[in-house]
């Protein structure tokens, strides 16, 4: 081992060692399912899919949950299967905890953008089973691309720029890909944002790191 590589070693095994600085379980696993949802319907089955780590400055979830059925339903449980895309990167050591960190950033924070569609399943599928809306949103993934799924601000007139700072000098243009937006989304998060009486979020489920406590 040269010099270069047992310093990175070294560092690797601190890391290792501490913590406080092991990353989170859909940082590492990608996909983290769970008995017991905080989203799902009575608390049902729930997944949760990391497809994109913040390269264009934004993460895309993929996800599948239990919907709640209308008053008069009178069919089985209803499944959903979405993508979506949010500002909050979403993980935690502890699978409990990374579901409640989803439904504070999605359902509490309404912090999603709901994405484009060029087919009727691109984005959001309804089954009647949890594997039925698993195998739905693994379609979904081998359809993914950004620039397919995403509406993104261009700032464009620089080569304008006269060496005054001004907004007179930039044009935002909104670039939008073929197809429709797909609004689904909002029947499964709501658009109900969850302040107090001053207005204030609450805030994000918080992780304990007591002495001696593995992640």
């Amino acid at each position: 081992m040269t010099a270069h590589e047992a310093s990175l070693q070294a560092i690797r095994d601190a890391l290792d060692s501490n913590a406080h600085c092991v990353p989170g379980l859909l940082f590492r696993n990608r996909v983290v399912a769970t008995e017991h949802g905080e989203l799902s319907y009575e608390h049902d089955q729930e997944l949760l899919v990391l497809l994109d780590g913040g390269i264009n400055y934004t993460f895309w979830y993929g996800h599948v949950v239990r919907g709640t059925p209308a008053p008069d339903a009178g069919s089985g449980p209803i499944w959903v299967a979405l993508i979506v895309s949010s500002h909050f990167f979403v993980d935690a050591p502890t699978v409990d905890l990374l579901f409640r960190r989803y439904a504070y950033a999605m359902r509490d924070r309404c912090d999603y953008t709901p994405a484009w569609a060029q087919g009727p399943e691109d984005v959001f599928a309804v089954r009647a089973t949890f594997p039925e809306a698993c195998a739905a949103l693994a379609v979904m993934i081998r359809r993914f691309e950004q620039d397919l799924r995403d509406s993104r601000s261009v700032v464009e007139g620089l080569e304008k720029w006269d060496g005054e700072y001004g907004s007179e000098n930039m044009v935002e243009t909104i670039v939008e890909p073929p197809g429709r937006l797909d609004l689904r989304s909002f029947d499964v998060y709501g658009l109900d944002l969850k302040k107090d009486y001053n207005g204030m979020f609450s805030p994000s489920p918080h992780y304990d790191f007591s002495p001696g406590r593995e992640p």
